[in-house]
């Protein structure tokens, strides 16, 4: 595995052709419940995806494969991210529009990796059970693919939180 810092991340993942598969180790701030703020929970998780394809176009296939009518007529919402090269709309590497200095990789979630998640608070490792009561339960967001019945979906994840990612046959550890 080696060692790069997250500029040098982010050059890799700029340098990467076309669309990529790839896995990272995730750390963040678990969402909490407001009325239990006081007490941080942070959670380890591994992400496993696809960099570098069009979220526009992606919905659009699927449209096409479930024969909905109009697919190809579909045009996504305006996003608060920009792609870190304006010029190509399939940049995986993204800023916030408010918040340029703030970069995040966009991506199309693979293989959901069940039981890899690892929580922490107070810097010891708990169970979930054991935060789950200051957690915030997932909301459901309205969709702009209503018409699908396989949504596409796209994440996003800061450049911060990232700690390891494998991309293009190589390891990485992140040391910034």
């Amino acid at each position: 595995m080696k060692n790069i810092t997250r500029t040098q991340l982010k050059n890799v993942i700029l340098e990467t052709k076309g669309s990529s598969f790839f896995s990272l180790l995730q750390y963040t701030e678990a969402q909490k419940s407001k009325a239990k703020a006081a007490q941080k929970v942070f959670k380890l998780s591994p992400v496993n995806g696809l960099i570098g394809s069009s979220y526009t176009q992606q919905v659009k296939n699927q449209g096409k494969r479930e024969g909905v009518e109009g697919a190809e007529d579909f045009k996504a919402k305006p996003s608060p991210y920009v792609p870190y090269r304006e010029e190509d709309e399939n940049c995986p590497v993204l800023r916030l529009k408010r918040d340029p200095s703030q970069l995040y990789i966009s991506y199309r979630p693979e293989k959901v990796v069940s039981g890899g998640v690892q929580y922490f608070t107070e810097g010891k490792e708990v169970t979930k059970a054991e935060v789950e009561h200051l957690l915030k339960p997932p909301s459901e967001k309205p969709s702009t693919q209503s018409h699908l019945s396989k949504a596409v979906q796209i994440r996003r994840v800061k450049f911060e939180n990232i700690r390891q990612i494998a991309l293009n046959g190589e390891s990485y550890r992140i040391i910034d």
